[in-house]
């Protein structure tokens, strides 16, 4: 793959691979060194096979990888500030149903934060990042069936959180 072309794939899927080492390691200057040496891999090794997948599901995993990485080494749970992920709700006229909506995203966002680092990982690939199965299943390194019941698993144990509050 030619250098200007990696690179340009590399701008396109940063922001996606920044939101998900944000998700798992909860803070700004882990997410951003593990961007960098991901960045820096791609780069050095240059191993991407597109017969195996897509280039975004790729840097996906060498994303998670290195996430999974730094929290062996410094062997915390992260914390998570799941503000990094985009959970806008669109623009409405109605400012009641703005602000129900403001609510229900906030809510959404702490209980999303406090899901287990596995059921976070996944709803953030699916949801935030729309990968489809087998995508997630090439960063997870596993079978689109065991994406799906890993995230039917996620939704529920988020819903059941979020339920409490209706």
């Amino acid at each position: 793959m030619r250098r200007a072309h990696l690179m340009m794939q590399l701008e396109q899927v940063g922001p996606s691979g920044h939101a998900l080492a944000m998700s798992l390691l909860g803070n700004t200057d882990d997410a951003a060194d593990v961007l960098q040496d991901a960045v820096a891999t791609v780069l050095n090794v240059r191993s991407f096979d597109a017969s195996k997948g897509t280039f975004k599901a790729w840097f996906l995993a060498v994303v998670r990888n290195r996430c999974i990485d730094v929290m062996r080494q410094r062997r915390r749970r992260p914390e998570v500030d799941i503000e990094s992920v985009d959970t806008a709700a669109e623009a409405d006229d109605d400012p009641e149903a703005v602000a129900a909506s403001d609510e229900m995203a906030h809510i959404v966002k702490r209980e999303l934060a406090q899901l287990s680092p596995e059921h976070r990982e996944i709803l953030i690939l699916r949801e935030f990042l729309d990968l489809g199965y087998a995508e997630i299943g090439k960063v997870l390194d596993v079978p689109p069936g065991t994406v799906m019941s890993r995230l039917h698993r996620a939704r529920s144990a988020l819903a059941d959180r979020v339920r409490s509050y209706g």
